[in-house]
């Protein structure tokens, strides 16, 4: 049955983009794998309702989305960092207050009781860290925000100078109530049509959500944002010879082409994902500021 409504969907495509194209207003294409209206609804009642705020990490509408991170792979996460950014590990007091907000499911791991999202977050901050060194002070882009925790726990250990998220319109005001309630400074938000260019970023970062958008979509934010940027973490989950389709009628660049892409306006360091969540994911990274010449004294 699965496999029926997948070639069904495919078929379908052609037709609903020609729909969109003729009745705009009457037609809904999906921008991306989260713009579907369980997901979306479950954010708006959360920053509506204090009540469902307060549990909302535990909706299953929401953690087919945000929170998938299982027990063992924030094991795994864990592990890298013991090993690798092991020195972050004096800021588990602070990294704890992101599972303060919205109930998430917690585990109890030898550093104490953490979400495996959580962990997540903490291991991408290892490797933004190793790989660019200092974040105070720089302009930040996220495409894809889900709550704000990758924000809020980049800001327990660097003081940047703005963090701008991008993400539904949908979304956005949980964000801004979630990283207003744990006192995050600098943090911007703002929805993909208000992203006009004109704005530069030091650093960019998304973890599955550029690579869950639809074509033009990446196209508009590889435009105005992702090839004046220097320095880039993109964890991309899609692949065009993949048997799973998740993103049913979003359909987002392959692997070889998204690096063919990107590797136009920079030198691009293509890692395997750790651990793998995924059959097909990987990491796409640059850091152009490594390749200027340095200046002579």
């Amino acid at each position: 049955m699965q496999i029926f409504k997948w070639h069904l969907q495919k078929a379908l495509l052609p037709l609903k983009q020609l729909l969109k194209r003729c009745f705009p207003k009457l037609v809904h294409i999906k921008t991306s794998a989260s713009d579907n209206k369980r997901y979306t609804n479950i954010c708006i009642s959360a920053y509506k309702s204090d009540s469902v705020f307060q549990t909302f990490k535990k909706h299953k509408n929401y953690t087919n989305i945000v929170e998938t991170v299982t027990r063992d792979q924030g094991q795994a996460y864990l592990d890298i960092i013991k090993k690798e950014g092991k020195d972050l590990l004096k800021y588990s007091s602070k990294f704890k207050e992101n599972d303060k907000c919205g109930s998430p499911v917690v585990f109890n791991y030898d550093i104490g009781n953490f979400s495996p999202t959580t962990l997540r977050y903490i291991k991408v901050l290892t490797d933004l860290k190793n790989m660019f060194g200092n974040l105070n002070d720089l302009d930040i882009v996220e495409i894809g925000g889900g709550y704000g925790g990758q924000c809020k726990i980049i800001y327990d250990v660097f003081k940047f100078k703005s963090y701008t998220i991008i993400d539904l319109e949908t979304v956005l005001p949980l964000i801004q109530k979630y990283l207003t309630k744990l006192e995050v400074k600098n943090f911007i938000c703002l929805k993909p049509d208000e992203i006009h260019g004109q704005q530069n970023y030091d650093l960019i970062i998304s973890n599955y959500a550029f690579s869950e958008c639809e074509k033009k979509v990446q196209d508009e934010y590889i435009n105005k944002i992702i090839k004046k940027t220097q320095k880039g973490y993109i964890t991309y989950n899609y692949h065009s010879k993949s048997k799973e389709n998740k993103y049913k009628l979003v359909e987002p660049y392959s692997r070889q082409k998204i690096t063919q892409i990107l590797h136009e306006n920079h030198h691009l360091n293509i890692l395997d994902e750790r651990p793998k969540t995924g059959p097909v994911n990987f990491i796409i990274t640059w850091n152009d500021t490594c390749l200027r010449p340095a200046k002579e004294k």
